[in-house]
């Protein structure tokens, strides 16, 4: 058998064997997005202009290196419970937007 053909049958094997992991990741950011949905175990608020959009500071870091950074410094937003997002002059958002944000273990920014 060619070196090639071991590795495809390997790389298979492989991306089988992780299919039942890849659901269970799947399932628990459902169930984080129903959390956010309801404002259960939401522990910070971003403020967007005049809407206000409840969130897991966990998932937008692991979503995001503006929030993983902002969350884990020294800046007083670290630790508010309501955060001004305004990373520009501008900002157009909508909620299919922001569950890109907070669904972040689907979708990589």
């Amino acid at each position: 058998m060619s070196i090639l053909l071991k590795q495809t049958i390997s790389k298979a094997g492989y991306y089988e064997e992780r299919e039942p992991e890849a659901q269970f990741f799947k399932e628990k950011m459902n169930i984080m997005n129903q959390y956010r949905k309801e404002n259960h175990l939401c522990d910070v608020v971003l403020l967007i202009g005049d809407r206000e959009f409840p969130a897991h500071r966990a998932i937008l870091s692991a979503s995001s290196k503006f929030f993983e950074g902002l969350f884990a410094s020294h800046m007083k937003e670290a630790t508010e419970q309501k955060v001004f997002y305004n990373k520009t002059a501008s900002v157009n958002i909508d909620m299919c937007d922001l569950r890109t944000v907070v669904w972040g273990g689907q979708y990589v920014i």
